[in-house]
């Protein structure tokens, strides 16, 4: 976002919150600013983290850290996850090794042995057997 398109939506902003009053002087300050902050955004983000923000804030103005954490919410539904990390967020966390290597475990004899006493304690616990 350049120094103009800041001047641009500033002035809007006080279209649309009526009790905002900025001098020309004070336009052009906080213009210099949401450049300097916003410099690496297109307009278009900034637009749309604003129309975002101001949601949390009807009442005032959003701040630029209240835009610039509605662009990064905006940047985080934007991105796309890659197969693994679809993967890893539907099995726990694991890679896809990972969940074979606990997948065989679970249905080799030593697996099953383990679970069975696992289940077993759980019974007894739940149940009200001893308790240790």
């Amino acid at each position: 976002m350049n120094n103009k398109e800041a001047e641009t939506m500033i002035r809007y902003a006080m279209m649309l919150y009526p009790s905002l009053r900025l001098t020309d002087q004070q336009i052009a300050f906080t213009a210099n600013a949401w450049s300097a902050e916003f410099e690496h955004e297109t307009k278009e983000i900034v637009a749309e983290a604003f129309k975002l923000a101001r949601i949390e804030s009807p009442q005032w103005m959003p701040s630029v850290p209240q835009i610039q954490s509605a662009i990064n919410t905006i940047k985080m539904a934007l991105r796309t996850k890659s197969k693994e990390q679809e993967f890893r967020d539907s099995h726990c966390g694991k890679s896809q090794s990972e969940w074979a290597d606990c997948d065989r475990w679970e249905k080799s004899e030593k697996g099953k042995e383990t679970l069975n006493a696992f289940r077993s304690r759980l019974r007894e616990i739940t149940t009200g057997g001893c308790h240790e």
